[in-house]
């Protein structure tokens, strides 16, 4: 992305976007409890650190990625809560994001998720460190949030929920067995890719193997699953199975990709405005929606059936982390 045809807005942009790091980035030293906005991939500094990884032109740019990197270093490390060790990535019960949240996660949660959770960063300081991007402590901090991921997976069925109560880290003889939704945004598929990406940056057969039993248990049990969108439907988790077959050649990936994109064109109906209908869940019922933006909306679900008929990588899936 060399911005040859707009160097003057870009160049303003980046100006406007360095002077706000510098406060985040200040402002963060001084946290010792975070919103999952801080280091997110939609909101936070996850989401920005891909932005600078895909300009990536100039020695400014490097300069604030390593300091958000630094920042991930930091954040993967341990606080004391009650007398015991849990991740810093801890998001406190007053900071979760709505009252429903706030009324069932009364400890606060660890959020594994890869739209609001640290399987984001994870992917910002593997993508980097295979990059030769690499600051103190990098590696380290990689292996630390893989492992933690590992000790947060559901028992029963090698899956991952999205939010997870603090007291089943603490505990370590609980029995994880918690709801979860297959999604690029929560559950297996986005948390997987992560694990799959360090393992790339780590070059670790064994977390590889990890991520990819993972990938093939969930193959036919998708859970949750009722829209065609890709941030929680079936575009994104077709897509996520399509990335794993390019990465690991594994027939069974390229399969369930197929069998994914088929069910999302399923939704596909004409009469609908947009061609497809963005379907959420709401007070015990789902309601349909009309968008045409990349993570609910038709686009989303369009690029990833284009992608389906071409060879090359699309850029876009940068904007979701998928990219190498």
């Amino acid at each position: 992305m060399d911005g040859a045809y707009y160097s003057k807005l870009q160049n303003s942009l980046d100006t406007f976007l360095y002077q706000q790091l510098d406060e985040i980035l200040s402002n963060l030293k001084s946290k010792t409890n975070f919103h999952m906005f801080d280091y997110d991939a939609i909101e936070g500094l996850a989401g920005i650190a891909n932005y600078l990884f895909m300009i990536n032109n100039n020695a400014i740019s490097e300069e604030y990625f390593k300091k958000i990197l630094a920042y991930f270093v930091s954040l993967s490390g341990y606080k004391e809560y009650f007398g015991c060790n849990i991740p810093k990535w801890h998001i406190q019960n007053e900071f979760l994001f709505s009252d429903n949240e706030k009324n069932s996660y009364l400890n606060g949660i660890l959020n594994v998720g890869l739209s609001h959770g640290i399987s984001g960063p994870l992917i910002i300081l593997s993508k980097a460190y295979k990059r030769g991007i690499i600051v103190d402590g990098h590696r380290d901090a990689i292996k630390r949030i893989t492992e933690d991921l590992i000790k947060l997976k559901n028992h029963n069925d090698n899956n991952w929920a999205g939010m997870i109560d603090v007291e089943y880290y603490i505990n370590s003889n609980t029995f994880l067995d918690l709801p979860t939704r297959s999604a690029w945004c929560y559950g297996t598929p986005g948390t997987a890719f992560s694990l799959l990406t360090a393992a790339e940056a780590l070059n670790d057969n064994e977390l590889s193997e990890i991520a990819k039993k993972a990938m093939k248990d969930l193959i036919g049990n998708e859970q949750q699953v009722f829209s065609p969108s890709f941030c929680h439907g079936y575009a994104g988790i077709a897509y996520l199975y399509k990335r794993f077959f390019e990465k690991t050649n594994i027939k069974e990936f390229f399969e369930e990709s197929i069998r994914l994109k088929e069910k999302t064109k399923e939704f596909f109906n004409e009469q609908n405005p947009f061609g497809f209908y963005d379907i959420e869940a709401k007070d015990h019922s789902l309601l349909k929606l009309n968008s045409i933006g990349l993570l609910q909306g038709v686009s989303g679900i369009l690029l990833t059936l284009l992608a389906f008929e071409e060879e090359s990588l699309p850029i876009w899936e940068t904007a979701f982390l998928l990219d190498d």
